[in-house]
Protein backbone atom coordinates (compact mmCIF):
# COMPACT_ATOMS: atom_id res chain seq x y z
CA UNK A 1 0.00 0.00 0.00
CA UNK A 2 2.79 2.43 0.84
CA UNK A 3 4.36 1.98 -2.60
CA UNK A 4 1.13 2.92 -4.34
CA UNK A 5 0.88 6.03 -2.17
CA UNK A 6 4.45 7.03 -2.95
CA UNK A 7 4.20 6.51 -6.72
CA UNK A 8 1.88 9.01 -8.43
CA UNK A 9 1.89 6.96 -11.65
CA UNK A 10 -0.10 4.11 -10.10
CA UNK A 11 -3.79 3.78 -10.72
CA UNK A 12 -5.91 6.18 -8.73
CA UNK A 13 -3.62 9.12 -9.40
CA UNK A 14 -6.11 11.51 -7.82
CA UNK A 15 -5.60 9.69 -4.56
CA UNK A 16 -1.84 9.86 -5.00
CA UNK A 17 -2.11 13.58 -5.70
CA UNK A 18 -4.17 14.01 -2.55
CA UNK A 19 -1.56 12.11 -0.53
CA UNK A 20 1.23 14.32 -1.85
CA UNK A 21 -0.82 17.47 -1.23
CA UNK A 22 -1.57 16.39 2.34
CA UNK A 23 2.09 15.51 2.90
CA UNK A 24 3.14 18.92 1.61
CA UNK A 25 0.72 20.60 4.00
CA UNK A 26 2.05 18.50 6.88
CA UNK A 27 5.59 19.52 6.01
CA UNK A 28 4.69 23.22 5.95
CA UNK A 29 6.22 25.39 8.67
CA UNK A 30 4.26 25.58 11.89
CA UNK A 31 2.60 28.89 12.68
CA UNK A 32 3.92 29.69 16.15
CA UNK A 33 0.99 32.04 16.86
CA UNK A 34 -1.56 29.34 16.10
CA UNK A 35 -2.75 27.19 19.02
CA UNK A 36 -2.31 23.43 18.67
CA UNK A 37 -5.28 21.17 17.88
CA UNK A 38 -7.49 21.02 20.95
CA UNK A 39 -6.99 17.93 23.05
CA UNK A 40 -10.69 17.11 22.64
CA UNK A 41 -10.49 17.23 18.84
CA UNK A 42 -7.19 15.35 18.88
CA UNK A 43 -8.85 12.60 20.94
CA UNK A 44 -11.84 12.51 18.57
CA UNK A 45 -9.54 12.26 15.55
CA UNK A 46 -7.70 9.35 17.12
CA UNK A 47 -10.99 7.56 17.89
CA UNK A 48 -12.10 8.01 14.27
CA UNK A 49 -8.72 6.74 13.00
CA UNK A 50 -9.13 3.65 15.19
CA UNK A 51 -12.64 3.12 13.79
CA UNK A 52 -11.16 3.29 10.28
CA UNK A 53 -8.42 0.79 11.15
CA UNK A 54 -11.07 -1.67 12.38
CA UNK A 55 -13.37 -1.32 9.37
CA UNK A 56 -12.22 -4.50 7.64
CA UNK A 57 -13.15 -6.60 10.68
CA UNK A 58 -16.79 -5.44 10.53
CA UNK A 59 -19.72 -7.03 8.72
CA UNK A 60 -21.08 -5.19 5.67
CA UNK A 61 -23.79 -3.56 7.78
CA UNK A 62 -21.24 -2.65 10.44
CA UNK A 63 -18.94 -1.13 7.82
CA UNK A 64 -21.75 1.02 6.41
CA UNK A 65 -22.73 2.15 9.92
CA UNK A 66 -19.17 3.11 10.89
CA UNK A 67 -18.54 4.76 7.53
CA UNK A 68 -21.70 6.87 7.87
CA UNK A 69 -20.57 7.95 11.36
CA UNK A 70 -17.16 8.92 10.00
CA UNK A 71 -18.76 10.96 7.19
CA UNK A 72 -21.03 12.77 9.68
CA UNK A 73 -18.10 13.53 12.01
CA UNK A 74 -15.93 14.86 9.16
CA UNK A 75 -18.78 16.96 7.74
CA UNK A 76 -19.61 18.50 11.11
CA UNK A 77 -15.99 19.32 11.90
CA UNK A 78 -15.40 20.87 8.49
CA UNK A 79 -18.51 23.02 8.90
CA UNK A 80 -17.28 24.16 12.32
CA UNK A 81 -14.02 25.24 10.71
CA UNK A 82 -15.91 26.88 7.83
CA UNK A 83 -13.69 25.27 5.24
CA UNK A 84 -14.65 25.55 1.58
CA UNK A 85 -16.36 22.36 0.49
CA UNK A 86 -17.90 23.03 -2.93
CA UNK A 87 -16.86 22.09 -6.45
CA UNK A 88 -13.59 21.01 -7.97
CA UNK A 89 -10.38 22.93 -8.22
CA UNK A 90 -10.38 24.54 -11.64
CA UNK A 91 -6.58 24.60 -11.89
CA UNK A 92 -6.10 20.84 -11.39
CA UNK A 93 -9.51 19.23 -11.75
CA UNK A 94 -8.89 17.30 -8.54
CA UNK A 95 -11.75 16.97 -6.07
CA UNK A 96 -12.15 19.48 -3.27
CA UNK A 97 -13.09 18.50 0.26
CA UNK A 98 -16.77 18.65 -0.65
CA UNK A 99 -16.35 16.24 -3.55
CA UNK A 100 -14.27 13.93 -1.40
CA UNK A 101 -16.98 13.91 1.28
CA UNK A 102 -19.60 13.17 -1.37
CA UNK A 103 -17.52 10.19 -2.51
CA UNK A 104 -17.16 9.02 1.08
CA UNK A 105 -20.92 9.31 1.64
CA UNK A 106 -21.71 7.39 -1.57
CA UNK A 107 -19.29 4.64 -0.60
CA UNK A 108 -20.84 4.38 2.86
CA UNK A 109 -24.25 3.76 1.27
CA UNK A 110 -23.14 0.95 -1.06
CA UNK A 111 -24.26 -2.59 -0.14
CA UNK A 112 -20.64 -3.78 -0.34
CA UNK A 113 -18.49 -0.71 0.35
CA UNK A 114 -14.86 -0.52 -0.78
CA UNK A 115 -13.22 -0.21 2.62
CA UNK A 116 -9.61 0.55 1.68
CA UNK A 117 -10.30 3.48 -0.69
CA UNK A 118 -12.80 4.87 1.83
CA UNK A 119 -10.23 4.62 4.62
CA UNK A 120 -7.48 6.29 2.54
CA UNK A 121 -9.72 9.22 1.60
CA UNK A 122 -11.08 9.60 5.13
CA UNK A 123 -7.56 9.58 6.61
CA UNK A 124 -6.55 12.38 4.22
CA UNK A 125 -9.52 14.49 5.30
CA UNK A 126 -8.69 13.78 8.95
CA UNK A 127 -5.16 15.06 8.29
CA UNK A 128 -6.66 18.25 6.83
CA UNK A 129 -8.87 18.61 9.93
CA UNK A 130 -5.88 18.23 12.22
CA UNK A 131 -3.99 20.91 10.30
CA UNK A 132 -6.91 23.32 9.93
CA UNK A 133 -8.14 23.13 13.52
Amino acid sequence: MMNSMMNPSTSGSASAHQVFAAAAMLAAPVDEDRPPVSSHLAHQLEVVREMLRDLETQTGAGQRHVMAKVVRFISEELRKLRLELAGQRADTGHPTLGRTIERLAREAERPAPAVRPFRRRAELVLAVLAIAA
